[in-house]
């Protein structure tokens, strides 16, 4: 189904959910000016929950950091929305995919210097004994790791946790660009900015 078809669809539909399905379908398809189409329909949703979602204390960097957030999530909520189904709608459903991400990263800030504790019933205590050691070593390393990417993101700004975080999902500089309204050149200046600092902090 290409953009011709699509715009046919769109003259002669009276369903607009119809009409969102087959934009839906086309993002699927990685036609982004579908997605660009999407984003501008749903650009009320979005800027109500970046209002929902943003604090007092947040300076303007922060609110479009936490835009562009949204809008990755928006975005990932249309390359898993079930075409199949017929009891949501997109719009409900890109709401609660947002709705339950941004809670869940309220929820993990608040406790992400709290770590987790691993118990052991007294059936297993001979088992353990065993194994102490490889399991001491395991959650140390667990332990360790999870330090390092608390650190790492409290050193670097929302946006540019973003765009690490799509660099290291394999994304290339201009998917990303696409993802976020950037230029390609913008988006490995910071990827370099960001190289810097990990390179600096780790040192």
């Amino acid at each position: 189904m290409n953009s011709a078809v699509i715009m046919d669809i769109m003259n002669k539909a009276t369903d607009n959910e119809c009409i969102v399905r087959c934009l839906v379908y086309e993002v699927k398809s990685s036609n982004q000016t579908a997605f660009s189409t999407l984003l501008r329909n749903y650009k009320p949703l979005i800027e109500s929950l970046v209002k929902k979602f943003s604090t007092a204390d947040m300076n303007s960097e922060d609110i479009e950091d936490l835009r562009q957030e949204i809008i990755i999530v928006f975005y990932n909520s249309i390359l898993s929305f079930d075409l199949e189904q017929k009891e949501v709608v997109f719009g409900l459903y890109a709401k609660i995919c947002i709705c339950n991400r941004m809670t869940s990263r309220l929820r993990n800030e608040k406790r992400k210097t709290v770590f987790d504790i691993i118990s052991f019933d007294n059936t297993d205590l001979e088992a353990y004994s065993d194994k102490e050691q490889d399991v001491t070593r395991n959650v140390i390393e667990q332990e360790n790791a999870k330090l390092l990417c608390q650190l790492i993101e409290s050193n670097l700004s929302k946006y540019e946790n973003i765009v690490w975080n799509l660099h290291m999902s394999g994304k290339s500089p201009g998917e990303i660009a696409a993802l976020l309204f950037k230029d390609e050149k913008s988006i490995n200046n910071a990827i370099y900015r960001i190289r810097k600092k990990l390179k600096s902090l780790l040192s």
